[in-house]
């Protein structure tokens, strides 16, 4: 038998979050490569300090967005392997099922994300 979190099956969280995880992982790799295979086509040898910084590639924000992504994930499965899906981080109470449903790796409610977000 599955654990169930307030009408969440864990299993099944877990293979959304492993899914989400893997596919964050080859979106990166694939960010990666575009990245430096658009540095490699620029001439920067000639040019100046503005000729280096058009080169700059346009996927190094959606590999950051991707990397954070990830990085959520990763502690989503350390959380889920260790028993504590479904628990906020900071209140340690349930997190609410659609909450779960929406954002299968979320470590939050959402009054304490909502504290966290207007802290940064």
């Amino acid at each position: 038998m599955t654990a169930v979190v307030e009408g969440v099956d864990r299993a099944v969280v877990g293979q959304t979050v492993r899914q989400r995880y893997e596919q964050s992982a080859q979106q990166l790799q694939r960010l990666r490569e575009q990245s430096t295979a658009a540095l490699g086509r620029h001439d920067l040898g000639t040019g100046d300090a503005a000729d280096a910084g058009t080169a700059a590639p346009e996927t190094a924000e959606p590999a950051m967005v991707a990397s954070a992504l990830q990085e959520q994930l990763q502690v989503a499965l350390v959380r889920l392997d260790n028993g504590l899906h479904g628990t906020g981080e900071r209140c340690c109470e349930q997190i609410p099922v659609g909450r779960l449903t929406a954002m299968p790796w979320a470590a939050h409610c959402v009054p304490c994300q909502g504290v966290l977000d207007r802290h940064r």
